[in-house]
């Protein structure tokens, strides 16, 4: 975590690794290389600890919210899998009784991704108005601009950035 916080990102990778090797099942680990590797550009290979992740943990809500923002909104359509992202998506939701504003963004890129475009619309006006309600302008401000694009029957895509807006490591 001290490496990849302090941009030594390709270091980091190596003890992530390292770790994984000894202890496979460490659901951290991978969430964090996914970090990583997403902070990179390497979408692809971060899908797959993402997935790992909850695999091991299936309620572990960052990796979640994490896989599917990619999965939802990547640029590449060959990463792109919304009927997974609504699945994730909805149980994340569902965890947290549709409470968490950057969940049901999550959720709305999904629906935007699987076509469904009214949940999608409906999703993100709750996720800004949680956004508001807990006064985060900013957020809020963010899923108003993704809503925008729903309300024309578009996905939201984001070509420079491959993880979710808000992420963190996590020390095990």
């Amino acid at each position: 975590i001290a490496l990849a916080q302090a941009g030594k990102l390709p270091e980091a990778i190596e003890h992530y690794e390292q770790a994984l090797r000894i202890k496979p099942d460490r659901t951290h680990a991978h969430y964090n290389l996914g970090l990583v590797l997403a902070q990179m550009g390497k979408a692809s290979e971060a899908i797959g600890h993402y997935s790992e992740a909850v695999r091991l943990e299936p309620d572990f809500l960052p990796a979640i919210n994490n896989v599917v923002w990619i999965l939802a909104t990547h640029a590449d359509p060959q990463l792109r899998n919304g009927a997974e992202a609504v699945r994730l998506a909805e149980h994340g939701c569902e965890l947290t009784g549709r409470k968490a504003f950057g969940l049901l963004d999550t959720l709305a890129t999904a629906y935007a991704e699987s076509g469904r475009f009214s949940e999608a619309v409906a999703t993100a006006e709750e996720a800004v108005t949680l956004a508001k309600a807990a006064q985060q302008q900013e957020s809020a401000t963010a899923i108003q601009s993704r809503l925008d694009l729903y309300r024309f029957n578009k996905p939201y895509r984001e070509p420079s950035r491959t993880v979710a807006p808000v992420v963190e490591s996590f020390v095990p």
